[in-house]
């Protein structure tokens, strides 16, 4: 009878921030009866869905699948068949789990944190122009960032460039 090499059950995690992780899987058929391998007699699924491999050396009788997982993906079995020529079949299985890694670290948004003052000179204009930055951050990546001021505010946001808006205050 067919010998079917499996790595075993198989944990894939996922990076987080991401929702897929590309999982590679290698199988060995060996058998006294079909040397070289006759790749049409084996078949592999993944969770019941045929499995095509990327790679193929059907005379050392192996097989490996590089596919995109999700955790969508954990539990399902990994199945490889084969049906030598004398018509022996070989069926063996491995549970893939496949770990998510949710996004636990909320966004952070940096601004000035301390009073800002600015002494006027009494002798000089009243008023004072003070412009600081305010940025987000965060381990996912900021997808948008906006600054908003209240109704009546003597205050502008300025589109920022690579950092985040600038905020200009006249007072």
């Amino acid at each position: 009878a067919p010998d079917i090499i499996m790595p075993g059950n198989l944990v894939f995690t996922i990076p987080q921030c991401q929702t897929s992780v590309q999982g590679c899987m290698s199988i060995t058929i060996l058998d006294d009866c079909d040397n070289p391998i006759n790749a049409a007699n084996a078949t592999f699924s993944l969770g019941g869905a045929p499995l095509t491999p990327t790679f193929t050396n059907a005379a050392a009788g192996y097989f490996e699948f590089c596919v995109s997982l999700s955790a969508a993906n954990s539990g399902q079995l990994l199945l490889a068949s084969y049906t030598d020529a004398d018509g022996a079949t070989t069926t063996v299985d491995a549970l893939i789990t496949v770990n998510a890694q949710p996004d636990t670290w909320a966004p952070i948004i940096i601004y000035p944190s301390q009073d800002i003052i600015d002494n006027l000179d009494a002798c000089a204009a009243s008023t004072a122009i003070v412009v600081f930055e305010a940025t987000a951050t965060d381990n996912c990546g900021v997808a948008t960032f906006t600054a908003s001021l209240p109704a009546g505010s003597t205050a502008a946001i300025i589109p920022g460039s690579a950092g985040g808006p600038r905020i200009q205050v006249t007072a």
